[in-house]
């Protein structure tokens, strides 16, 4: 009986109409639900493979692993984690629910922070769009540092290296930072620890911040992103983001009314329609390396208006952007290279969220502008080539190996397989030896009144006893080669009109001379003052600056009575710059500021100076038998990371003598100290460098003020102050605040 109840029962189970509604019901849920469970089983899975890949695989060998790895160690309390988790879960609850990515700004936690020798007190939060950010076993956090040693008060992501392709960001970033000259951002392997709980390698990655900058010996600016023609283009949730007035975010700016203006005009030029302008102001060469990096990887994503951040290089009058979160694909192997950028310029003319690259390639034409980037592509694949054979990588990979070996395996297979790709297919063009086509000989006085462009394939000479007068806030650009060589009895003279506020800016690899000239009556570049009125939004420090300029001279010249300016000279990112027997006289503020560069001065007089004589940051200098009178804040002021190197110099009747600050070497010997009101002082002003060292060897040193932590690396004892240096400096008790 009951057999035979179970049969009918199968029947019925089987039936046409059972099986119709079986079909009905598994269509419901499908289109109901179906979605929700394919990313519920792709996220899953994903962890699964991870979890394979170091258990079956033995990836994850950290107890037996011989590489030094640092580690983090975060803690934070209870009801922080219970927050942290929750946040978690909400995320991944609404990604398999609805497949939206996070959008949300999470909240901090209060945290605590030790990392080498360092510890402070920090805030912790969970970051990330895509769900991959919110995996259990290895989420995605910012950390927010409060002050200290080291940790100063930056921002870092500490993030699962597969968020960033394991090796491949980093290498992109190296390509680009290394090759082009752009803004690199680090991943650092190190071990994370949550309430002494190890998680794996992480890295810790620089975040969109001040010493982000800094640490790529860029100048102080801001860092952005922007929506192209007012709005990001991307799908929901990420149009989400978009307002009324478009779309977008400072992730970084400086103090100062200045800056919010220039900040807002800039953004603006992304929200018009007409692209003319804004492409006017990007670095074109590094746009193109990030478009041709992308070409390498084959991969969008980096470009994608949501990904691309842009930093503004105040020096150039320059937009850069910044490459991150790119992956690799490999390239067909029977792709020629027309095809393989027919491929990916294909995808950028149907993505809208790529529509500024577009209009970009269409602005320079197309097939010019696959030119350069093929060319852009090729220099990367031949420097990646080479650098990964460097100890450098082999110690960053050794690190990261330790637990995903798997991984970095397969993507360095793809990455040989491309490069050997991208170079069998695309011959490099050599940029042949740089000719100048024309020469232009000024023999006479001359006035100018409109901006004079020394274009690169130029070359400019300045004959003997020439006044050139500038008028009517007109500049010199100097791009190619300038030759101007007076002498004394004829000194060649740069005059700015009191009326005017004109200068000169030097961007040449092309070696340049001036001898025996007067730089007179100068101001700091600010076409700002131009008709029409803020047209043009450049402005500079100094009233003569180089910029990435090498073997430039300057003998017997006279720099003096700038109008305006922070500084009478800036140099930035500058290699061979000599300044031998010039006098710097009358400087309303500094007179020498050198920035990232090498220089060196020779038998030089720097009296009546408004500020700093010669200021260094994170450069080489080297100062012999030069003169110090009358300075109203420090003759030399050496400071990020510097090394100054100063033999047989004179100081006198100045406010302070020698200064060093912030990691860097004050090295001086034979140098006259006398009736300064400080001769040396020694201390850190910035929490984010160790502290400074000096070597002081037969110096008539009077009167100075060292912190504790300061290295004596010469001979002599000297007492060490316990109070903070700073607080008694840059017009307080001591010295001048600086004119901004």
């Amino acid at each position: 009986m009951e057999i035979y109840k179970f049969k009918k029962m199968s029947k019925r189970m089987f039936s046409k109409k059972a099986i119709i509604l079986y079909l009905v019901f598994g269509a419901i849920v499908f289109f109901s639900w179906g979605s929700s469970i394919n990313r519920f089983l792709h996220f899953e899975a994903a962890q699964i493979r991870d979890y394979m890949h170091k258990e079956f695989f033995k990836i994850d060998s950290l107890t037996f692993n011989a590489v030094h790895i640092d580690t983090m160690k975060i803690s934070i309390d209870s009801e922080g984690m219970s927050a942290i988790e929750e946040t978690r879960s909400n995320v991944l609850h609404t990604y398999f629910k609805t497949g939206e990515m996070n959008i949300k700004k999470h909240s901090y936690h209060e945290a605590f922070t030790e990392y080498k020798n360092y510890n402070t007190s920090s805030k912790v939060k969970l970051f990330g769009m895509n769900s991959d950010h919110y995996h259990k076993n290895k989420p995605s956090f910012r950390v927010k540092f409060k002050g200290g040693r080291f940790f100063a008060k930056k921002k870092i992501n500490i993030l699962s290296p597969k968020t960033r392709s394991f090796q491949m960001d980093h290498i992109y970033n190296q390509a680009y930072k290394n090759k082009f000259g752009g803004i690199g951002i680090e991943q650092t392997p190190i071990i994370l620890c949550i309430n002494k709980k190890s998680k794996g390698v992480y890295f810790m990655e620089d975040f969109f911040d001040k010493y982000l900058i800094e640490k790529n010996k860029k100048k102080e600016s801001f860092i952005f992103e922007s929506g192209f023609n007012d709005k990001f283009q991307g799908s929901d949730p990420i149009s989400k983001l978009n307002t009324e007035d478009g779309y977008f975010n400072i992730n970084t700016l400086p103090k100062g009314r200045k800056w919010e203006n220039l900040s807002k005009r800039i953004i603006d030029l992304f929200h018009n329609n007409n692209p003319n302008e804004l492409f006017s102001i990007i670095d074109a060469e590094k746009l193109n390396a990030v478009i041709g990096l992308c070409l390498f990887a084959q991969d969008h994503h980096p470009l994608l208006d949501i990904n691309l951040h842009w930093y503004y290089n105040p020096v150039n009058n320059k937009l850069e952007p910044l490459i991150r979160e790119s992956y690799i694909h490999k390239i067909p192997i029977d792709y020629s290279i027309d095809t393989i950028w027919g491929e990916f310029y294909k995808k950028i003319t149907k993505d809208p969220s790529l529509k500024l690259i577009k209009k970009w390639i269409v602005y320079h034409q197309e097939h010019n502008s696959k030119t350069r980037i093929t060319q852009s592509a090729l220099k990367s694949a031949l420097y990646i080539q080479e650098y990964v054979k460097t100890d450098s990588y082999k110690g960053f990979m050794s690190k990261l190996n330790t637990e995903f070996s798997y991984n970095t395996s397969k993507q360095e297979i793809i990455l040989k397989h491309n490069i050997s790709q991208i170079v069998s297919k695309i011959n490099l063009i050599e940029n042949s030896q740089l000719t100048h086509d024309s020469t232009i000989i000024i023999t006479n006085n001359m006035k100018i009144d409109e901006d004079f462009v020394i274009d690169k394939n130029i070359a400019l000479t300045i004959n003997p006893g020439v006044t050139i007068t500038l008028l009517k806030n007109a500049n010199i650009y100097v791009y190619g080669k300038i030759i101007s060589l007076g002498n004394f009895s004829n000194p060649i003279k740069f005059v700015g009109n009191e009326n005017s506020n004109s200068a000169i800016y030097i961007n040449s690899l092309t070696e340049s001379q001036f001898n025996f000239c007067k730089f007179i009556g100068l101001s700091a570049l600010n076409n700002n003052l131009k008709f029409p009125l803020f047209k043009d939004m450049w402005e500079t420090s100094s009233t003569i600056t180089l910029y990435e300029s090498s073997n430039i001279s300057f003998n017997n010249c006279l720099f003096a009575n700038n109008q305006n300016g922070e500084d009478m000279i800036n140099v930035v990112r500058c290699d061979s710059i000599t300044f031998s027997n010039c006098n710097f006289e009358n400087t309303l503020s500094d007179a020498l500021d050198s920035d990232f560069s090498n220089i060196k001065i020779e038998s030089c007089k720097f009296i009546l100076v408004g500020n700093d004589a010669v200021d260094g940051s994170n450069s080489n200098i080297k100062i012999n038998t030069s003169y110090f009178e009358k300075i109203a804040d420090k003759a030399i002021s050496v400071g990020e990371e510097s090394h100054l190197n100063m033999l047989n110099c004179k100081i006198k009747d100045s406010e302070l003598a020698l200064v060093v600050k912030d990691g860097s070497l004050l090295d001086a010997e034979n140098v006259l100290l006398e009736n300064n009101r400080m001769d040396f002082l020694a201390f850190s002003k910035k929490e984010e460098y160790d502290s400074p060292a000096f070597k002081i060897l037969n110096c008539t040193i009077t009167s100075y003020l060292i912190e504790k932590n300061v290295r004596n690396l010469g001979i002599g004892d000297y007492y060490r102050t316990s109070q903070s240096i700073q607080d008694v400096l840059y017009g307080t008790q001591y010295g001048k605040a600086s004119v901004k």
